[in-house]
């Protein structure tokens, strides 16, 4: 009986892996046909470069052939080299194969020594709003070892890659504390991605907003590290680029320091009276 139900687990997998290959193959070939079309309207000084770099995150990030790690780092606003937060969050494909819903896996550490620094003036603190549950509050080096362990057998291990937004802070951070972040790295930045066909506007919040994806309670490293995995995965999806007009490149209005203070520290929502005949156009 064990032996059966092990032969059945045994080609479940071989099942799942020609999926994959299948799956990668045809999500490949789909996103060439899309990078070689022509309707692509970029800066025109800049459409060349433009498009090489949307393509270069796309085959990173599409053919789900990779781990993508996350990850947001925190600090104190009145001493920058304190780190309050780490946020973690990794896509692994070979977990879920083929699945409709990516299965990503997220952390949200604290660092203990540095647990009573409140942020407030300039950057909201929501180190207590982890939106994924239990957050684990580790000492500083027990924080960087499990850093360094994620790194290792996800992007170095491998062949991963780092997702961020203004994701050099963030590696110059890590790097600084000993992990082993490799010059050849393959990097996936939501922050470069959203500027590719937007003038202004990249918060991770305008980031969002922008691909009409909902959120809340931002400046938490692991919700940041979350959300900006899922940025990344939509801008790199050519049916989300289509249906978003993300190849297009648009002049965006830029705000006021009152709106970008607003924006910073609120999670309201903007009330737009309309009707139902608006509503059902854009169905």
């Amino acid at each position: 009986m064990e032996d059966e139900l092990l032969r059945i687990k045994q080609l479940d997998l071989i099942r799942s892996k020609m999926q994959t290959v299948k799956d990668q193959s045809s999500r490949r070939d789909k996103m060439n046909e899309y990078l070689e079309s022509s309707h692509f309207r970029f800066q025109q000084e800049k459409q060349s470069i433009s498009l090489n770099k949307l393509k270069e995150a796309m085959q990173l990030v599409y053919p789900q052939e990779h781990p993508l790690v996350s990850i947001d780092v925190e600090a104190y606003e009145r001493s920058l080299g304190k780190v309050t937060e780490i946020g973690v969050v990794i896509y692994d494909p070979q977990v879920s194969p083929g699945s409709a819903v990516p299965l990503l896996k997220p952390y949200h550490i604290i660092i203990q020594e540095n647990l009573k620094l409140v942020n407030g003036r300039y950057v909201p603190d929501k180190k207590d709003r982890f939106m994924g549950g239990t957050s684990h509050v580790l000492r500083k080096k027990d924080a960087e070892m499990f850093v360094s362990a994620v790194i290792e057998k996800y992007i170095n291990g491998r062949n991963g890659v780092l997702v961020g937004h203004h994701i050099e802070g963030d590696v110059k951070w890590l790097r600084s504390i000993g992990v082993n972040i490799k010059n050849d790295t393959a990097v996936v930045d939501t922050f470069r991605l959203f500027a590719i066909s937007r003038s202004s506007g990249g918060t991770l919040r305008g980031v969002l907003r922008e691909i009409n994806v909902p959120h809340g309670n931002l400046h938490n490293a692991a919700n940041d590290a979350y959300y900006t995995l899922i940025a990344a995965m939509t801008y790199c999806d050519p049916h989300h680029r289509l249906e978003k007009n993300l190849d297009q490149f648009v002049h965006m209005e830029k705000k006021s320091a009152v709106d970008k203070k607003m924006d910073l520290f609120s999670d309201r929502a903007t009330f737009r009276k309309t009707t139902a005949e608006e509503l059902i156009q854009s169905l």
